[in-house]
């Protein structure tokens, strides 16, 4: 009995341990500010006090898990984490003029050679020195999508794809992931939009934000 006794109380202690060390670091973009906790960071410009500018923020697909002790070896592993890690930064949406103007941009300078065939519902082109490929196509809902993907190569035996997607209305996502999970591209940048909604602070000592 006493020795059950100890264990619980070490199992507490522990727990106790494990909420305390659990940090969270505030991050300010485009007027908006989100709480986000230690594990999603990887690197940032400064930091003041809990307050982070240029945060580079990772997770593991599909669940956007954060790195921990418990799964910081697939976080280390090559490959993009085996295909797994998504890294992804919070930009201010007026600097960057929307997804629109983006594509627009990319179609008019980029010179690129459209292929028939489709990607996950993307229509697939190649820049002229075939290094990269271009994927455009639409959100269910009719908003635009693209993707700048690397090919695999002797320098690149990683490619990945990058994008840039709407956050909210005055911020956007910066976006990069392992080719290979280019066909689930919905799943992936619709649930990391959903991922960081539940870091979204509404109201910053009583006033609110929105």
């Amino acid at each position: 009995m006493v020795l059950k006794i100890l264990l619980l109380l070490v199992f507490i202690l522990s727990g106790c341990d494990s909420y305390r060390q659990e940090r969270y670091y505030l991050v300010d973009v485009g007027g908006e500010r989100y709480r986000i906790p230690q594990g999603y960071f990887w690197a940032f410009d400064s930091r003041k006090g809990g307050v982070v500018k240029g945060a580079n923020l990772h997770a593991l697909y599909p669940g956007f898990q954060k790195k921990t002790k418990l799964n910081s070896e697939i976080f280390d592993r090559p490959g993009w984490a085996g295909g797994r890690l998504v890294s992804f930064i919070i930009k201010d949406k007026d600097r960057y003029h929307g997804v629109e103007k983006i594509i627009e941009n990319m179609l008019s300078e980029k010179n690129l050679k459209r292929h028939d065939n489709l990607v996950a519902g993307l229509t697939e082109y190649e820049t002229p020195t075939g290094r990269y490929n271009y994927y455009f196509g639409r959100w269910k809902n009719g908003v635009p999508v693209y993707f700048r993907c690397s090919r695999k190569t002797q320098l690149s035996i990683y490619p990945s794809c990058s994008t840039v997607i709407n956050s909210t209305s005055k911020t956007v996502l910066s976006v990069s992931f392992s080719r290979a999970r280019l066909g689930e591209w919905e799943s992936l940048c619709g649930g990391l939009v959903a991922k960081l909604a539940e870091f979204h602070q509404k109201e910053v000592n009583g006033t609110r934000l929105d």
